[in-house]
């Protein structure tokens, strides 16, 4: 059995030091790597990078609400399932499958 451990520590050196040092760590590093398809991952968020993360992220739930009530405000005036994929982008799967979810 192991423990995964994250430490929290305004100093990369000392990050990288402890990271470097241990093999699980080094192991899921370089899996994540491998998946990402990148040589180099950064394993530091500075507290402005995170604000950013977290504000795209609240942008695009507002984003994809939207989206949603302008499909289902079509559909509701007998807007074709099919001319309501072509303006939103989305398959008429995903269409579908927010008007079926509002009722």
């Amino acid at each position: 059995m192991h423990d995964l451990y994250f430490l929290i520590s305004d100093d990369n050196k000392i990050l990288d030091h402890v990271y470097e040092r241990d093999s699980l760590m080094k192991e899921i590093i370089n899996e994540a790597k491998q998946i990402a398809g990148v040589e180099k991952m950064n394993l530091y968020l500075t507290d402005e990078e995170i604000l950013k993360l977290d504000q795209e992220d609240y942008y695009q739930k507002g984003v994809d609400e939207t989206k949603k009530e302008i499909i289902i405000n079509m559909f509701n005036d007998k807007v074709s399932i099919g001319t309501i994929a072509k303006y939103s982008n989305l398959s008429i799967d995903e269409v579908q499958k927010i008007i079926d979810s509002s009722k």
